[in-house]
């Protein structure tokens, strides 16, 4: 038992030694190289695409929200009544007013002739 470091026999070195690939050359360094940076590149795409699709998923989601809830208070019978019934109770009520001022205008007019017609009626009868 040898716990030591393992040496190779020579037969292990010699197949190593003859590997099926070919070594590697500059050129082909720098094709690597080449290739390694364009699959980070779109790597780097593919986040930021990624990262603006979650933020325009968000922005849909909220204004989805939104508009969920203005549908419902437009669903509910209360509040889209209500609105109505204040809108006709400050007409009704200017219209009243209206109407008052009206009969009231009508009815001074209506004593100051009375008061003319009796002035010319008094004279003559004296």
């Amino acid at each position: 038992m040898n716990f030591g470091p393992k040496e190779e026999s020579p037969r292990e070195q010699e197949k190593r030694g003859t590997s099926a690939m070919p070594p590697s050359c500059p050129r082909c360094e720098l094709t690597k190289t080449q290739f390694s940076r364009t699959i980070q590149n779109y790597q780097k795409a593919f986040r930021k695409k990624v990262e603006g699709m979650k933020v325009e998923l968000k922005s849909a989601r909220n204004t989805n929200d939104a508009l969920r809830r203005q549908v419902k208070r437009l669903k509910s019978p209360g509040r889209t009544l209500l609105p109505g019934v204040v809108i006709g109770l400050v007409l009704g009520a200017l219209g009243n007013a209206f109407f008052r001022r009206l009969r009231q205008k009508k009815a001074k007019e209506g004593e100051g002739s009375n008061d003319q017609e009796q002035a010319a009626v008094a004279p003559a009868s004296q």
